[in-house]
């Protein structure tokens, strides 16, 4: 495993997910329902599930575009 590609898809994602709209729903779930164990296990599978479908696409398109690399502008 890529050590460096795991902590930076962790910190990227991590901070892209603070404060959205999935984290305020599961907040404002939590404080309705008052069962924070079901809410925090149902938020995260469905957070794994996307996450899966993700990266399969990803998987899925790197078979058609082999050689695409996406570049980042510089200004």
């Amino acid at each position: 495993m890529n050590w460096q590609i795991f902590w930076l898809t962790f910190g990227t994602i991590f901070l892209a997910e603070m404060g959205d709209k999935t984290q305020l729903a599961a907040l404002t779930m939590t404080a309705d329902t008052r069962a924070p164990v079901a809410v925090f296990l149902g938020a995260s599978l469905a957070l794994c599930l996307a996450t899966l479908l993700g990266v399969a696409l990803g998987g899925l398109l790197t078979r058609f575009f082999v050689n695409f690399r996406p570049t980042v502008c510089h200004y």
